[in-house]
């Protein structure tokens, strides 16, 4: 997650860089994707979708691996599927779910990585595309993807960014064969580890929460529970929010929709990692729908009263900023919820270092979003907490003088 990069000039790529496929019909530069045949399969296990997800490649522009397995699965599993010119995708699950307001569970699907932006012989230069600082990229190495396959490549310089704002940070690479300008690639780490309790891997910002997601997805729809629930899964998050800018441009997702915006975020003083995933009331940049937000809060104090494994933690998470934030600024009503991350945009200690969470907060999440979709949001939550305040007010109201009196 990041706005470390102006949006500016980025979203010329989106033509060149995602894809449809055939199957699509398209208006207004919206494709609307045929129901194909529904998958009457069991839903897969967390572990198969965190095997299936985990390990595709991804970056800005490029996460078309990552979207194409989406794809897949809308159709596998019949749901609605809409995209747009940017590849935002909005996948919709609805059954038995009349007079139920909907929920909408946000995630992009990129995560910091490089494009070639040069080539000669065995060196190349690279364009970094999300916010990483100076010591990892000079401690790393990187593996790029192009026609002829994988290629690892050496960090021999890196000139950073005079204005943070821009994605002009370049790195200078030695390459262990030939690239080709628009090669793409991210750091060279563990693919995928569920080993100790963790779930490591070169990149859980944020393709964890779209595996998160795709596994609800599949709860609902293999087992035909009631609801109704939308995933919204957005392009070139890091460089800007630029592709949840183009989701909202292009209406993909019905405007009275709640979004309920979901992040890994860095470990804070505040929430902890193993605490449990973190209803987040905010970023650095603004504070969350309270409504939203008390909703979030109530089902997640309520699971804490069924299961008593069940952990949960509240917190404002000013270490970046997400998506919410601009959904608020576009007058949606939004609130977030996030699981705690270290080596976060793997920033390790001593150089790149694979992203991890706990997974009891992964699978804790999972089951807070279950009860989040089995309930709906319940407008109304502020009106009742205001009668709750003016009843105390009632109860006291008479003990105030009438009349009042002047100041001596």
């Amino acid at each position: 997650m990041g706005f470390g990069a102006a949006a500016e000039g980025t979203k010329a790529r989106y033509a060149a860089s995602q894809w449809a496929p055939r199957s699509a019909r398209y208006f207004r530069g919206v494709s609307v994707f045929r129901k194909e045949g529904l998958m009457k399969a069991r839903a897969r296990s967390l572990d198969d979708w965190l095997n299936e997800i985990l390990r595709l490649p991804t970056a800005p522009f490029h996460e078309q691996q990552v979207t194409g397995r989406i794809k897949a699965f809308a159709r596998e599993r019949g749901l609605g599927l809409k995209e747009d010119r940017a590849g935002n995708l909005v996948l919709e699950y609805r059954h038995a779910a009349r007079g139920r307001q909907p929920v909408a569970f946000c995630c992009h699907t990129d995560h910091p990585g490089f494009e070639v932006i040069a080539a000669r012989g065995r060196q190349a230069t690279l364009r970094l595309l999300g916010g990483v600082d100076e010591p990892t990229l000079r401690r790393s190495r990187i593996r790029l993807l192009g026609a002829g396959g994988p290629v690892r490549a050496e960090v021999l310089a890196v000139t950073m960014a005079k204005d943070r704002r821009k994605d002009d940070t370049t790195l200078r690479v030695r390459v262990a064969s030939p690239v080709a300008v628009g090669d793409w690639g991210h750091f060279d780490l563990l693919p995928l580890s569920l080993a100790g309790g963790k779930i490591r891997s070169k990149a859980l910002d944020n393709v964890l929460s779209a595996t998160l997601i795709l596994k609800l997805l599949d709860d609902f729809s293999a087992e035909k529970r009631s609801g109704h629930v939308y995933g919204v899964f957005t392009a070139a998050e890091e460089v800007g929010f630029v592709g949840a800018m183009e989701l909202m441009r292009s209406g993909l997702l019905p405007r009275r929709v709640p979004m309920v915006v979901m992040e890994t975020s860095r470990e804070l003083p505040g929430f902890k990692i193993g605490a449990g995933p973190v209803v987040r009331v905010g970023d650095r940049l603004s504070v969350y729908d309270d409504e939203l937000t008390r909703w979030l809060t109530e089902t997640a104090e309520a699971l804490a009263k069924q299961d008593k494994h069940f952990r949960f933690q509240r917190a404002l998470m000013p270490g970046g900023a997400c998506e919410a934030s601009l959904y608020q600024l576009e007058g949606r009503a939004t609130c977030a919820l996030a699981v705690a991350l270290a080596n976060y945009h793997n920033m390790g200690p001593r150089g790149a270092a694979a992203e991890w969470v706990s997974r009891s907060d992964a699978e804790q999440m999972l089951q807070l979003l279950t009860a989040l979709t089995a309930s709906g949001p319940q407008p109304g939550r502020r009106e009742a907490l205001r009668r709750l305040i003016w009843k105390q007010h009632r109860r006291y109201a008479g003990r105030f003088r009438r009349g009042g009196r002047a100041a001596a």
